[in-house]
């Protein structure tokens, strides 16, 4: 969409209906609300009002009324669904009340998901009663089978027992708890044998007082059966025991390397430190409280060792809480890609476009989405497998007070920070210049575009950290 948006004549650019609407799409908000179209049409109405209420414009006492009236009008009903889409998460009561008082909305499977969800979490369940016996009336969908389990399932062995058959609908190996608690923590595996392969696939994990979570995360990778891994985890200056667990897994099993590093710079600046190390063929990361299916390494790159066409490899995650509970910051679906997933061809792609951008959030989607604009939808696949499993927990970046996503001024920084990155990819595909992200060294010395403030990792910082860090092993 970022190239169709760049092909508009840059007086046209944001004035279309079309385009005005591409533009939302992409997450480009402010730059909705800083132009109008030179045509108004209902499509650039329901734009701007999404753009809006992301960027939190309208006050509180007239949310109900401005969302209840777009739901109402009958002339924007082929809107509604990505009108909710983009704004339910966001102002979920406002939707389930008027989901109650219209309740012939509920007749669709995706607002009953969401209204469930929603009324689960906020204990109001009673007032879908009718609706409840309806919905689970056939489990044609993951997301359907897990909230499920939330709403209805109310022991580990229940829960772990459906988790196991979903998994079993996608041919994937059982899993087990380690611990009377159904939660990512306690996940584990057992794999009878692994499988030997020439290629090595190097997984970077970074890790920042991830004392509680770390070592179970390592072991999911130890435990995959893909054997011919390269696991360099990087420990972002932790005050905490992180960095005594890492060495003690490292003296365990070979494949480990660690890297410690004096000054906390965050996860991207960690990766961009510890891809430096990095010898396989392929690569991939995973977050310091993810658990990876057994059989995720193999099934990401498999595609890969038999097309060399292909690039790169994604795959889909479920997130669970510290309660038990199948999480959703959208409340629903389940079933999300993992933006930490791509497995890709580690050369090729860090030679031809760069890696990450070296902020303290958000830089994934970022490369995410210029992996897709370089390569195209022919080089990428998709594997729409829940292959790893996700914390959610209070503790974590994306819940955090200063970055988390439901702190309005950090979820304004964090759409601030999408919206510069796309902006510099449409202004390099206009310009028709390579779409390349700098290396760690480059990106101190030029700024790539600009970011908040609050997302701005010190250079002098990021200088030490590739001067000083240590390491097991040298380069």
């Amino acid at each position: 969409m970022a190239c169709q948006v760049a092909n508009y004549p840059a007086v046209l650019r944001y004035k279309t209906p079309k385009s005005y609407w591409q533009a939302m799409r992409l997450g480009l908000y402010q730059t909705v609300l800083n132009n109008t179209p030179i045509i108004q049409t209902k499509k650039s109405f329901i734009t701007k009002k999404i753009a809006q209420l992301k960027r939190f414009v309208i006050s509180d006492e007239y949310l109900q009324i401005e969302i209840w009236q777009i739901l109402s009008n009958d002339d924007l009903k082929k809107y509604h669904k990505e009108f909710i889409k983009e704004a339910f998460y966001l102002y979920p009561k406002i939707f389930v009340e008027y989901f109650l008082n219209h309740r012939e909305w509920l007749s669709d499977q995706y607002y009953l998901g969401l209204a469930l969800s929603y009324a689960n979490d906020n204990n109001i369940l009673e007032d879908f009663e009718s609706e409840c016996g309806e919905f689970f009336k056939h489990f044609d969908t993951i997301d359907k089978q897990c909230l499920h389990a939330n709403i209805y399932l109310n022991t580990n062995d229940k829960k772990i027992t459906q988790l196991n058959h979903i998994l079993s609908e996608y041919h994937l190996l059982s899993l087990s708890l380690n611990n009377d608690c159904f939660c990512v923590n306690y996940l584990s595996s057992n794999i009878d044998k692994a499988q030997e392969h020439s290629s090595k696939v190097s997984v970077i994990v970074t890790a920042y007082n991830a004392q509680n979570t770390i070592k179970t995360c390592i072991q999911s990778l130890l435990n995959q059966t893909y054997a011919n891994l390269e696991i360099i985890i990087i420990n972002d200056h932790s005050d905490d025991d992180t960095l005594s667990i890492i060495q003690a897994l490292a003296r365990q099993d070979g494949r480990i390397r660690w890297i410690d590093l004096s000054r906390n710079t965050g996860t991207f600046v960690a990766k961009s430190i510890g891809v430096m190390y990095a010898t396989g063929e392929f690569l991939t990361c995973q977050d310091a409280d993810d658990f990876a299916h057994p059989q995720k390494i193999a099934i990401q790159v498999e595609p890969l060792l038999k097309n060399e066409h292909l690039v790169a490899t994604t795959s889909y995650w479920l997130r669970i809480d510290n309660n038990g509970n199948f999480y959703a910051r959208q409340y629903y679906p389940f079933l999300r890609q993992n933006p930490a997933s791509p497995l890709f061809r580690r050369q090729k792609v860090q030679n031809e476009i760069g890696l990450w951008h070296i902020a303290r959030t958000g830089a994934d989607s970022e490369f995410w989405a210029r992996l897709k604009l370089c390569y195209g939808d022919d080089k990428i696949l998709p594997i729409k497998q829940p292959l790893t499993f996700a914390s959610h927990h209070k503790d974590s970046l994306m819940n955090s007070n200063k970055f988390g996503v439901h702190n309005r001024q950090s979820a304004l920084t964090r759409l601030d920070y999408w919206e510069n990155w796309q902006l510099w990819h449409i202004d390099c595909l206009t310009k028709k210049q390579p779409l390349k992200m700098p290396d760690i060294q480059e990106q101190t010395i030029q700024k790539i575009f600009e970011i908040p403030h609050s997302l701005v990792v010190d250079i002098d910082d990021i200088r030490y950290n590739l001067k000083y860090h240590k390491t097991d092993k040298a380069i």
